[in-house]
């Protein structure tokens, strides 16, 4: 015995199926979100690094500004579409404030992934621009 509810949807009395839509796009949905990941590390430190020219009288004078630049690829299933560059992620973070270096940097890599999926690793550049 079978009603027709809501919609369309089927509502099934007495030991039938109630089918009240698709499942699978949710399941896949929890799926990718179940196994995403992502993970953060220090890859160095650096008491200075600029990707300009420098004047050393210049960069006496710090900002007390701390910046951070990132230079990302992608990553589809699991080729990477390139590589980071730390020189980018420096320039990043340089463009941010106009100035010709950055103090005390902290170097790190980021990945974000979604695995056999897709995926983003970024350098990061972090530190007092000046």
């Amino acid at each position: 015995m079978t009603t027709q509810g809501c919609a369309g949807a089927r509502v099934v009395i007495a030991g039938s199926p109630v089918r009240l839509g698709s499942w699978r796009p949710l399941a896949l949905l929890g799926f990718a979100v179940a196994t995403a990941s992502g993970c953060t590390g220090t890859t160095g430190h650096l008491a200075l690094a600029s990707t300009r020219d420098l004047d050393l009288a210049a960069i006496e004078k710090p900002s007390g500004r701390r910046v951070k630049g990132r230079s990302c690829i992608h990553v589809v299933t699991v080729v990477p579409i390139g590589l980071p560059k730390l020189g980018a992620a420096i320039e990043d973070a340089l463009r941010q404030t106009g100035g010709t270096a950055l103090a005390d940097v902290v170097v790190g890599y980021e990945v974000y992934d979604i695995p056999f999926v897709y995926g983003l690793a970024c350098y990061v550049a972090e530190g007092e621009a000046r």
